[in-house]
């Protein structure tokens, strides 16, 4: 059962590693690569899940920089045929 499972991961992996390689530009790679890159202790991704702690002009700022990123890669993954 453990075996199959590994597998089917394994070929997960493979299969959207594949869709991603053959539709996505450098550009969007980049960012990408920049979100899951963890040279501290939280990635950058998870940084965008983080929700504003008031409404100052710092926080206005930090939640414009995530909505620039997230509208960047949207429509490229939204366009992703990955069925």
């Amino acid at each position: 059962m453990q075996d199959t499972i590994s597998t089917a991961l394994s070929n997960e992996r493979s299969r959207i590693e594949i869709l991603l390689n053959e539709n996505l530009n450098q550009a969007i790679k980049v960012t990408l690569l920049k979100l899951l890159e963890s040279s501290s202790t939280f990635t950058d991704l998870a940084k965008l899940k983080k929700m504003p702690k008031d409404f100052s002009a710092s926080q206005i700022a930090q939640e414009l920089k995530t909505h620039k990123i997230i509208r960047s890669l949207y429509s490229v993954i939204k366009g992703l045929d990955y069925i």
